[in-house]
Formats: C-alpha cells, structure tokens, sequence
C-alpha cells in the first residue's frame, strides 16, 4: 500500500509540474502583456499574468461580462459528456471486437474486421462528420445540442422530455467520434492479445487443459488491457481533433467550437491574433487532457502493480542471454528483412499504394488529363463520372481524377513528411529519455514529451512561427506529433537497458553513443513501427483537417515550387467541395479524396503492422502455425 500511495502522490506531482509548463508555455505564446506593462522586466510581465489567470480567471466575456473561465467551463458540460461517452463506447466496442479477432487470427473474420477497423480512423473525422450530415440529416438533428424550447428554461425542469431530445441531438456527433476511435483500440487489443497469446504461459495454461475462453478472458485479456489503457494517454491529438470537428462541423457550442472560432475568423478565414479566450480554452483543454493522464496512470497501476513508480512501463523478468548465432552481414540482414517483408499482402498492399500515388502525383503533368487549374467553360460543372470524365467534374468544372493526382503531390509532401520527421524527433527523444532516465535529462526529457502530449496541439500548428506554406504545416504537424513513438521508444528502452549484451557492451568500455545507436536502437525499431500506426492517423487527420478548415485557402492562386502549380492537396479539394456535396449530395466530389487520404493511411499501418511481424521472430512463427 505504501508503494501505491507514493506512486500516486509521484504521479500527481509530475502532473502539476506539467500543469505549470502548461501556463509557461501560454504566457510565452499568447500572452499579450497591458500598455502599462510594455518594457517592464519579465518577472514583472510573469506576476501581471499570473494574477490575470488567477484572479481575473482571463478577464470578462466580452459579451456577457462574466469571468471568461467561468463561461468556458459552463459550456464544456456537453463537451465532456460526449467526450465520456464516446471514449466508455469506442473502448467497449474495440475491446470486443478485438478479441473476436484475436480468438479468429488468419480467418475471413480477422481479415474482413482489422480493415473496417482500420478504415474506421483512417477517414478523416470531418469527414466522417459530413457524410453522416448528409445521409442521416434530418432523421436525427445536425445542429444545437437540443431544440430551441430549452433555450429559455432548465433542462431540469423537465428531465424526461429533455434526455430524449439531447440524445437525438448527440446522435451524429457521438455516432462520429465512436467511429473514428473504435478502430484504434480494436486494433490495440488484436496486436496485444497476439503478442500476449506467444508468451510461455499462455502455453503452460493450454498444456494444463484450460479452455480457449478461460485463456482469453483470464490470462490474455486481463493483461491486453494495460496496453489499451495505455493508449488512451498516447491519443489526446485525435480526441482534440475529434471533438473541435464535430463540435464545427455540427455548431455545437461546447469548447471545440469555443476554441477554433477563436483561431480562425469564419468569414475571411484569416488567422486571428491571441485573445484572451483562446488562452483560457488553451488551459482548460491541457486541465482536461492533464486529468485524463492521471487517471490513465492510476489505472494502470491498480492493473499491474509492476509498473514503476516512474510510469516508465512493465519490467519483467529478465531471461537468461541465449547463445548467439553467427551474425549476418548488413546487406544479408537486409535482403533477410525485405524477403519477409514482402510475404503476404499487407506490406505489398502498403508499398503498392504509397507507390500508386507517387507515380501519379509525378506524372501528373504528363498524362492526358485535363488541366485542373483551368476551369473547362464547354463542360456543364459537377457532372457525374463518364468515359470522359471517370471520376466526373466538380461543380469549379474541373476534372476531378486530374485534381487527385495533382492535389497527391502537395498531401503526400506534408502528410509522409511529417510522419518521417515525428518518427525521427520521437525516437531521438525517446532514446535519450529512456537512456538518462534516472538522470535529470531523462527527467525534463519526459516532463516536455507530457507537455505536448497535454497541449491542444492543432493550436501550436496554426500558430508556428513560419510563412504561411505547405512546408511549415510539414514542419509545425511533425514538430508537434513525435510525442507517441516518444513515450513508446523510452519504453523500449528502460526495458532493453538492463539486458546482459548491453550490460557487456559497458563493461567492454563501449561510449554512451554506441549504446544509444548501435545496441539500443534496433531494440526499438518494434516500438517505431506500433508508433506509425498514431502517427500516421495522427499528422494525416492534422494535415487534412488544417485545409478543411480553410487554412491553406490563402495559397489557393500561389505557385509553389514543389509542385510547379497553384496550391492544391486532397484536404483543399474536400474544403472546396463540401459545400456543393451538402447541397446537391453529389458523391463523386467528396468521396474520391476522403478515400485517397483514407488510403494513404491504411497503407502506413499496412507497412507498420508489417515491421512488427517481420521483426517479432515469436509473432512471426505463431502465426505461421496458426495459418497451417
């Protein structure tokens, strides 16, 4: 009980810790100090917004002149009530399916349920928004969190004619949250219950004559949840994400809505500067996500108590070293890795597709398509797919194959770049976090990654300090993403630290570095690859949902020097397109880009899922056998 207490209290202070960095990094963004406090010293300037935080709570509204914290607060009641029940569905529903899967490994039922479930968070969560707008409008209500007659009195006047009219109302944006995050956590359960069913006492309960149920339910599932929980902390990005589009797509005021109606004027579509509002939803969104942590940790903990006290992750027991084989050669080991790699489907599917799209983008100019920047005057617009039109015009009379394949070189430019730069900056990070972690650079290592992991960081993006280009959204959603193959990396590598080749290599007088790059870091390469699967998601839906929002309209008639052409990606086109989908329902405007975006994604997890098979000898021969 005492290690359980001190877990708890340790846990809590890193919390307020982060909490602090939190109100560091607004005052350093946001704050926009008064006339009066223009040239006074820092630690002046600091106390002036310290007292705005904490007894001015952000100032008046400027319409209702109450607190602008109190307002925030009171609105985010329906915000965290449909966060709630998405999050207690999602994870219902993914666990189950999950372990369906896991229990039908290698049959039609694991094939056909892994690819609705990742399809299911591939998909933009706009555009899932859309699409169920169009399609369940009006059978359930698309705008208000209930009907106009509760405007003028309480809901607890009358509760059972206000529960089912706000149920209606939540039906669309819970129905699109469920969606998108229920794919995650089926995916996270399949994975776990795999790794777990090659472990040795999973064999020793068979072999004692228990029965595939009571394997599953007591031994594989029990453990299967630490990951799935441990998954709720590594995701704050896409629940941000969530939420904001929903609360948008919907007009649902809640503090999604609060938070991008303070970024970006609805009107003009310009950047705004930073107001006092958007500081206090900034706070309260990283409170939000801050908590959500701390419950994941005490979680986990009351799951396994052998999570240290650190959060740093499960320590088994160490297994006696085996004796090595002789060691291939580099280009052996390579040409092993890419042999494995390409039996089966799923790493030929990844590769195939990422090259589909390649080649297209770059022959783009060349093939007998229609100029998509300009606008075919003999052709009536939005027209249905042809012979000569395949996939049809868009109501600008563009042709819209022609479209994808030019808009393929900007998305997959900033949607792949900034994949490859998180996945460089988190396994740095998680390297030197895990290596130092009993050290002070390990310490504030992990207290930055929590920092961006407790940040709205769609907020970070829109505010980076660069020009207004596809190359800053490339930098700025990759600067802000490497947090999940962060916290995954430093996993790894406090487990592999204590191993007996790495504890050889010290005493051989090998230096920090070699350790690092030579021993530790193929130890993580499993680790990098369950990261793509969120970081891919993760930067794609950031990407996609920046030119939804109008972001990038602004760089519509610009040339850009990458793709030699007027800015256009796959996120524009759906931005451009939503409004004559909703009024005429054509699908050919918006479902073409959707799925290429979808696509792109399934074919990341494909070759991240596959890495993970190629480089787990056990998985690989456990599914071998479970194939025969």
């Amino acid at each position: 009980m005492s290690s359980f207490r001190e877990y708890i209290f340790k846990r809590a202070f890193y919390s307020v810790i982060t909490w602090i960095l939190v109100l560091i990094l607004n005052f350093l963004l946001f704050y926009t100090p008064s006339p009066k406090m223009v040239g006074q010293p820092f630690i002046v300037q600091a106390a002036e917004y310290f007292n705005f935080v904490f007894v001015e709570r952000f100032g008046p509204h400027p319409v209702y002149g109450t607190p602008l914290l109190d307002y925030i607060l009171g609105v985010s009641v329906y915000s965290l009530l449909l966060l709630a029940l998405s999050l207690a569905i999602a994870i219902t529903l993914g666990v189950l399916l999950g372990t369906l899967v896991s229990y039908k490994q290698g049959g039609k039922i694991d094939a056909l349920l892994t690819i609705i479930g990742i399809a299911s968070f591939a998909f933009p969560a706009w555009w899932v928004c859309l699409v169920l707008r169009m399609y369940l409008y009006p059978t359930f209500p698309a705008f208000g969190w209930h009907s106009e007659e509760w405007w003028s009195k309480s809901p607890l006047s009358d509760l059972p004619s206000f529960i089912p009219d706000f149920l209606s109302h939540l039906t669309l944006p819970l129905l699109t949250l469920v969606l998108t995050l229920t794919g995650i956590y089926l995916l996270v359960t399949r994975n776990s219950l795999r790794s777990i069913y090659t472990e040795d006492y999973i064999r020793t309960a068979k072999a004692k004559g228990a029965s595939p149920l009571r394997i599953m339910f007591k031994h594989a599932l029990k453990n299967a949840m630490v990951s799935v929980v441990s998954i709720i902390a590594l995701t704050p990005s896409l629940l941000v994400i969530g939420i904001i589009v929903v609360e948008y797509v919907f007009q649902r005021l809640g503090i999604g809505y609060i938070l991008m109606s303070s970024v970006i004027d609805p009107v003009s579509r310009e950047i705004l500067p930073p107001s006092p509002q958007l500081q206090a939803v900034f706070v309260v969104f990283s409170t939000i996500i801050i908590t959500l942590h701390f419950i994941v940790d005490v979680s986990l903990r009351v799951l396994d108590p052998r999570i240290s006290i650190d959060g740093a992750g499960l320590h088994g027991k160490r297994k006696k070293a085996k004796k090595r084989k002789i060691s291939k050669s580099r280009w052996e080991k390579t040409l092993d890795f890419l042999k494995k790699f390409m039996k089966g489907y799923s790493g030929k599917f990844g590769v195939g597709v990422l090259l589909f799209f390649t080649t297209a983008a770059l022959l783009a100019p060349i093939l007998p398509l229609p100029d998509p920047f300009h606008r075919l005057w003999e052709i009536e617009p939005s027209q249905p797919p042809s012979l000569q039109h395949l996939l049809g015009t868009d109501y600008q009379r563009r042709d819209v194959l022609s479209a994808i394949f030019w808009a393929a070189r900007s998305s997959l430019m900033e949607g792949l770049g900034a994949v490859a730069l998180a996945l460089v900056i988190g396994c740095f990070v998680g390297l030197f976090s895990g290596y130092y972690s009993d050290g002070w650079i390990g310490y504030w290592l992990d207290r930055i990654t929590d920092l961006f992991l407790s940040v709205p960081i769609i907020v970070m993006v829109v505010y980076f300090p660069m020009r207004p280009s596809p190359l800053k959204w490339m930098i700025a959603v990759g600067l802000t993403t490497w947090t999940i193959t962060a916290k995954l990396v430093r996993t790894q590598v406090i487990s592999a630290k204590g191993k007996p080749f790495i504890e050889a290599s010290k005493a051989a007088g090998a230096g920090d570095a070699y350790i690092i790059f030579r021993c530790l870091l193929p130890e993580c390469v499993p680790a990098v690859a369950s990261s793509v699967l969120f970081v891919a998601v993760t930067a794609l839906s950031m990407q996609s949902c920046l030119d939804f929002f109008g972001f990038q309209r602004r760089l519509w008639s610009r040339i850009e020097p990458v793709t030699h052409a007027p800015y256009m990606s796959w996120g524009t086109l759906l931005s451009f397109g939503a409004g004559g989908f909703e009024a005429h329902k054509r699908w050919w405007i918006i479902f073409p880009p959707g799925i290429c975006i979808a696509l792109v994604g399934l074919a990341l997890v494909a070759i991240g899922n596959k890495v993970i098979e190629v480089t787990n000898p056990r998985l690989t021969t456990y599914l071998a056998r479970k194939r025969s």
